[in-house]
């Protein structure tokens, strides 16, 4: 798990917020963006941990939610 905060890190912009939600889950806040630019992070963070941990039988399971201001 800590290999994958690092990828989410490097994968992040500024204003982007990412917590550990269990012992196996992320979860990360991508404030004013569209469904794309958020398929895109998730893109982003999968590929770079793909490449970064080639020899690894991870995979990763990522799921895109919006959520609504109060």
């Amino acid at each position: 798990m800590p290999q994958l905060k690092d990828c989410i890190v490097h994968s992040l912009r500024k204003g982007d917020t990412v917590s550990m939600y269990s012992a196996a889950q992320y979860v990360i806040i991508l404030p004013l963006t569209t469904v794309e630019g958020g398929e895109i992070v998730m893109r982003r963070i999968v590929t770079r941990f793909n490449q970064m941990y080639k020899k690894t039988n991870l995979m990763l399971n990522t799921r895109l939610n919006a959520v609504d201001p109060i």
